[in-house]
């Protein structure tokens, strides 16, 4: 079955979430439904939800007879002999929809205490019961909600874990490389442990969570089953191309894997660097099977950015976050840019703006634009240099070059505020000694520190022939200037 969430974010109850009462849009039946079966089955309270929740979304009747007809339901609840748990699911319901705060967050106490809810079995309170949870909230401030995180470990074999996995919202609700990965592992281990059998979701989201565990073995394990679902998925989708037609089965259907589980499978398979191009294969028939006018080939567009981006190909990954802001150039779509990308670069939302549009004009990456993709520099006073975050001014030097002495001196005449303002570190790249460095340096008064693995960097960057001037700001490569003149560099020619 499909999740919908009854709630939006706007608080709005959404129409089409049940086949009872919602599909056929015949809300008088399914009052009369309810009540044969409230005749027939007096000790099951779960109909008193299910007729509250018919009528909310449909609108039956006024909100003020529903809350009455509520208040009236739950004098009427508590004097059935029922499981207590099943009563503060249907209590809590109650109160949230008749508004009342007070009563609706004790009885969400109490059932933070309760194991293994019958009533949360039940499809459709589940699904209300975790859109009362998250409403208004980001999926950040979702997992981080120890009431929703105690619910989820005492309820593992519920309807309300198995529409969370299956929709997705595990991913987002607890990062495979947060903290809270072991929140979704034990949570999973505990079927298994049980000997309860993983849907396909499941097993995607241990293979991913799996993958992140600093333990040797648990990744090998992820690693040797993901490449055994993949199998089975190929299978699959060749026998669909060999016998196509208009009722073939699509695969991403048949295995009921939603498209958001299947862009975190391939991810996962970046772990495993022989499976870099099985993962791409993966991608590029997830987005051949996704429409442009689908909600999900924004996703999938993103997605495979980020595929670039784990295996550190950063022109394609670049290429691909500018085709996801063409196709939604929305606040909300830079923002989650951005923060996928300040992993590597840091920019002002201007500047990714003006780079992706550029992208998107030539169909290439600026040449004055290329993402350090290198060895570590080290230096002897700060140890390990992060370029992701400063500026900094890789002089490349050599100890009988004219033209690198020219440009250190000319470096010289600035003063320390000038540095310290630009918040601009010099480092130097050298192929001398390192028991060299204070009698070739000595003279020069300005901030800068030799690199320690020179030699490594030299090769990196191709240098063939001194001085080099290479320009990092946010770990980007602005600009290189290859050889040199009596005159030095400017550096507010450099920076601007």
């Amino acid at each position: 079955m499909e999740y919908y969430p009854v709630i939006n974010q706007q608080g709005e109850f959404n129409k089409g979430v049940t086949e009872y009462f919602i599909s056929n849009g015949e809300p008088k039946e399914a009052s009369d439904f309810f009540k044969y079966e409230r005749e027939m089955y007096p000790d099951n309270i779960n109909v008193f939800a299910l007729k509250w929740i018919n009528k909310i979304i449909n609108q039956v009747d006024t909100k003020e007879i529903i809350q009455s007809e509520i208040k009236s339901d739950l004098q009427e609840i508590d004097q059935i002999n029922t499981e207590l748990s099943n009563k503060s699911v249907i209590y809590f319901i109650g109160y949230y929809l008749m508004g009342d705060t007070t009563n609706y967050e004790k009885e969400l106490l109490n059932i933070v205490n309760y194991k293994n809810i019958p009533i949360l079995n039940n499809y459709f309170i589940a699904d209300f019961f975790h859109s009362i949870l998250a409403m208004n909230k980001t999926p950040e401030e979702i997992g981080q909600d120890s009431t929703f995180v105690n619910i989820l470990i005492n309820n593992p074999e519920s309807r309300l874990s198995e529409t969370i996995f299956n929709s997705g919202q595990i991913f987002d609700y607890y990062p495979p490389n947060s903290n809270k990965a072991t929140i979704v592992i034990n949570l999973i281990d505990n079927k298994l442990s049980k000997n309860i059998p993983l849907n396909i979701s499941e097993q995607l989201a241990y293979i991913l969570y799996s993958s992140f565990s600093a333990d040797t073995r648990q990744r090998e394990k992820a690693i040797s089953i993901t490449n055994d679902l993949l199998s089975l998925l190929y299978q699959e989708k060749d026998f669909c191309e060999r016998n196509a037609s208009p009722t073939t089965i699509d695969p991403l259907n048949h295995f009921s894997l939603k498209k958001s589980s299947l862009y975190n499978f391939a991810t996962l398979l970046f772990f495993n660097t022989d499976s870099i191009e099985k993962g791409l294969k993966l991608q590029n028939y997830i987005i051949s099977r996704t429409k442009p006018d689908d909600d999900d080939y924004l996703e999938s567009v993103l997605y495979k950015a980020r595929f670039f981006q784990k295996a550190q190909m950063y022109d394609s990954m670049l290429v691909w976050y500018a085709k996801s802001y063409k196709l939604s150039s929305s606040k909300r779509n830079l923002k989650r840019i951005k923060k996928y990308l300040s992993e590597i670069i840091n920019l002002e939302d201007e500047e990714y703006i003006q780079l992706f549009d550029t992208i998107i004009r030539t169909n290439q990456i600026p040449e004055s634009f290329h993402i350090y993709n290198g060895l570590d520099i080290t230096t002897p006073d700060s140890g390990k240099v992060n370029l992701k975050s400063g500026k900094y001014l890789l002089e490349f030097y050599s100890k009988n070059c004219t033209f690198c002495k020219a440009n250190l001196k000319s470096l010289n005449k600035y003063s320390d505020d000038f540095f310290r303002n630009n918040n601009l570190k010099v480092l130097i790249v050298t192929n001398i000694e390192k028991s060299q460095y204070t009698k070739e340096f000595s003279t020069y008064n300005f901030p800068y520190e030799v690199v320690a693995n020179s030699r490594e960097i030299i090769s990196f960057f191709n240098v063939q022939l001194f001085p080099v001037t290479i320009y990092i700001d946010n770990n980007v490569v602005k600009k290189r200037i290859d050889g040199g003149n009596k005159n030095g560099i400017a550096l507010e020619e450099i920076l601007k």
